[in-house]
Formats: structure tokens, sequence, C-alpha cells
């Protein structure tokens, strides 16, 4: 098993798929290594735009309330 080095209303989606699968970028180009064009790259502020609203959003979901969804649906497939 694992125990938690955070409480779970501490640690966010964003901090686990961040440790999984790196930064949580659209696009290539908003990482470490952009492109030659990124100056006068038309599409990059769009891409950036769309690179903040993923991360405010998964940020914004708590471990903690991934375990209370969870505990909900099996509550109620329980019941059913």
């Amino acid at each position: 098993g694992y125990l938690l080095a955070r409480p779970a209303a501490e640690i966010t989606a964003g901090d686990i798929l961040r440790v999984v699968e790196g930064p949580l970028e659209p696009v290539a180009c908003l990482g470490q290594h952009p492109c030659d064009a990124k100056d006068e790259c038309l599409a990059r502020q769009t891409w950036n735009t769309l690179a903040n609203e993923i991360n405010d959003c998964i940020d914004s979901i708590r471990l903690s309330d991934l375990v209370s969804s969870y505990r909900a649906i099996v509550a109620e497939e329980g019941a059913s």
C-alpha cells in the first residue's frame, strides 16, 4: 500500500497527474523545449490559455473529493 505525505485534502489531481505524466501541456511547444517560432506563433497564446485552464481545473480537484465521490458511487451501487 501507500501512505500519503500530506492530507488528502491538500493533494490535488494535478499534483498526482504531474508526478505520473509530467507537465500538463496540450502541446509540446509550451514545455521546456519551445520551437524556434515561439515568438511569432499566433497559436501559442491560445494554447497557453488552454494550458492554464486545464491546470486550474485539475488543480481544483482534491484527492479527498475524488475519494468522497467514489464512496458515494459505491454506496449507491450497494443500495441498488
